[in-house]
């Protein structure tokens, strides 16, 4: 039990050490598994392109909007929203951003709001109607609020259709509806969704976050389209106004050192205060000519209060020119929550030529703003940041650099895949660790045990060695004590048995059969002690002849019947320490019938049945009262020696009537 107990303690010290060491689990799988290896090789080669990737925004929902359809009773209802353009487009990509809105109370943001389980993709092409994709909600295992992308070859048409169905519902709600963030469609890095006419099945248009036009103005749950972190240390400009409406516009003018072809202008927000919070309210931009004069505007925002973009850029669409600068000018400014001034910031302003950014050597000016004020030192938040004008044109915003729409989406897109693979690279790294670990704990185990398993054979060996040099050592003795003790007391009978025979006074043949009795007596004795030490050396005496004799020389003068009927061919039942003790008991027992008894009969009667040797002794004797048998030291010995047989005696006496012993011996 000690050994068992030791064993079980070292392979409880195992399994420990080795769901602890997990770099060993691992140095482990990688030396013995060609999968674990190769896993492991594209496990690495997956997280350098994930750094070198866009990253979604993980904060709280600002500034986003998006469509979400009217509610619906059942899942089985459609949805359906149409992009249209006056002329055909050259379309390759479509992206569709999932809704991610507070849902619910606490402040809990739903990722993938009213996704659809079922999207079918349809274009117009020469008058046909010819689906581009079909996506399932089965196809993503990994979708937080990353895009979904579809890439085809080049098609020309004048419609897109996006057919929603299999439609779901929010836990904070009962019904169903369907909805997206944003949707992009690509005509190479140009997203030509925010010039389709759209319209789509009844809309809850009496949420103004849900109206139908932020489906395509570009204000994305997921933040500025860019990659990063580079954290440039200048990033845009500053202007102090001490009202939200200036006496005079400010003017900000980028002017490049050649004529330079665009479509767009875009305008990202700085990421301090709240998100957007200072992003001018009311503007207008210009591209000019390369004598100061307007060719075309944007003035939407002269008029109409601009919303806050949060964390999105804002793009003004142009037609296709050449332009030599980009003027823009403020006429509003906002005043951020716990500020005493109104603030205009922007991080950056990129022109754009079909979707992508375009850097080229310009020249900047500013008409409300000194050298003295551009190089101001302006400490928010703990951080000194550097507010100067070159900074709002040099392809960095406050987090990283600025990517056109197409290259952000399909990197996000990228990431998303590249999530998946990782993750089921992972799960199966764990499966094969975890086998792993149960291998090397299986091997640990054996290790241990055929370690124990070898001490313990050292044990025996070494104790079977010992027995044998033990036995051998016995062997030795016995037969000396058979040839020199043995011989030696055969001459002493023989003797006795010559000196009896010429001897006639009666005193002297009492005293020569004393000699004979005690001779033959250790002659039997010395056999039993032969035959139990050493049985290769003394032979196995006929126990019953054994017993009869020694009735003879022990009872000599007294009357005896000895019956072992009932004990025939039982001898082999019977083990070497088994003979000697009940042979020490009954002589024990024959002793009390000649010293103390005072009887002249005894019966002794042998038997087997069942595997149960029982011994009776019954004398006509004096007896003994209950008191005296009740004395600790009455008939001890033989007490002892039945205990020693793990049998059961039995003693029945009286005064006058003689004592009956019965000893029940199991086998």
């Amino acid at each position: 039990m000690k050994r068992i107990g030791i064993f079980i303690i070292l392979t409880c010290l195992c399994h420990n050490a080795l769901a602890a060491e997990d770099t060993w689990e691992h140095s482990t799988a990688l030396r013995f598994s060609q999968d674990y290896r190769e896993n492991d090789k594209r496990l690495k080669v997956i997280s350098e392109e994930l750094e070198h990737l866009p990253s979604p925004y993980q904060g709280a929902p600002t500034a986003t909007g998006g469509y979400l359809s009217y509610w619906r009773d059942t899942s089985d209802s459609f949805v359906r929203l149409n992009f249209r353009w006056n002329k055909s487009q050259r379309i390759d990509a479509i992206a569709l951003l999932p809704l991610r809105l507070y849902l619910g109370d606490k402040g809990r943001v739903t990722e993938n709001a009213y996704w659809p389980r079922d999207i079918e993709i349809k274009a117009h092409i020469d008058g046909e109607i010819v689906s581009l994709a079909r996506l399932t909600d089965t196809q993503r295992k990994i979708r937080g609020s990353l895009p979904e992308w579809v890439e085809f070859e080049t098609i020309t048409t004048n419609k897109i259709e996006i057919i929603c169905t299999n439609l779901t519902k929010e836990t904070s709600t009962p019904h169903y509806g369907a909805g997206f963030a944003e949707v992009f469609i690509f005509s190479d890095q140009a997203n030509i969704a925010p010039r389709a006419i759209v319209n789509a099945t009844r809309g809850r248009e009496d949420k103004v976050i849900f109206s139908l036009p932020y489906l395509t103005n570009g204000q994305t749950p997921l933040g500025l389209p860019e990659i990063g972190p580079e954290s440039p240390k200048g990033l845009g400009i500053y202007f102090p106004a001490g009202k939200t409406i200036p006496m005079q516009p400010y003017v900000c003018e980028i002017t490049f050192d050649e004529d330079t072809l665009i479509d767009a202008v875009r305008l990202d927000p700085a990421i301090i205060h709240k998100a957007g919070q200072s992003f001018p309210i009311r503007f207008a931009i210009e591209l000019l000519d390369h004598n100061g004069y307007t060719l075309q505007t944007s003035d939407t925002y002269k008029d109409v209060p601009f919303s806050n973009p949060g964390l999105n850029p804002t793009i003004a669409h142009f037609d296709e020119t050449k332009v030599r600068g980009i003027r823009l000018t403020v006429y509003e400014a906002d005043k951020p929550a716990n500020r005493p001034n109104a603030i205009i910031q922007l991080s950056e302003i990129t022109p754009m030529l079909h979707g992508t950014p375009i850097l080229v050597p310009a020249g900047f000016h500013n008409s409300t703003t000194t050298p003295e004020r551009e190089s101001q030192k302006f400490e928010i938040s703990d951080a000194r940041l550097f507010w100067t004008l070159e900074s709002v044109y040099d392809g960095m915003t406050q987090t990283g650099k600025v990517i056109s729409h197409h290259e952000w989406i399909k990197g996000l897109a990228l990431r998303q895949k590249l999530l998946e693979e990782q993750s089921s690279l992972e799960q199966m790294q764990s499966a094969i660790v975890a086998k792993t670990r149960a291998t090397t704990l299986w091997g640990a185990s054996l290790f241990t045990f055929g370690l124990i398993t070898l001490a313990v054979g050292i044990s025996i060996r070494s104790r079977k060695r010992a027995l044998y040099e033990i036995q051998q050592m016995r062997e030795r003795i016995a037969s000396d004590l058979h040839d020199e003790t043995g011989s030696s007391l055969a001459a002493i009978s023989l003797h006795a048995g010559q000196l009896r025979s010429k001897s006639k006074s009666p005193d002297e043949h009492k005293n020569i059969n004393a000699i004979l009795r005690l001779s033959k007596e250790s002659t039997f004795g010395l056999r039993e002690v032969l035959h139990t030490t050493a049985p290769r050396v003394g032979r196995a005496q006929n126990i019953t002849t054994y017993m009869r004799e020694l009735a003879e020389l022990i009872l000599a003068g007294k009357r005896f019947t000895f019956d072992s009927s009932d004990f025939a061919n039982k001898e082999g039942a019977l083990t070497p320490q088994l003979r000697k003790d009940l042979i020490l008991f009954y002589k024990e027992a024959l002793s009390n019938c000649q010293k103390h008894a005072q009887c002249d009969e005894v019966k002794i009667i042998l038997t087997y049945s069942r595997r149960l040797l029982v011994l009776k002794i019954e004398d006509n004797g004096v007896g003994m009262t209950p008191a005296q048998l009740a004395r600790p030291r009455a008939l001890r010995t033989l007490k002892q020696r039945a205990d020693r047989l793990n049998g059961k005696l039995q003693i029945e006496t009286t005064p006058d009537n003689g004592m009956k012993l019965k000893l029940r011996v199991p086998m």
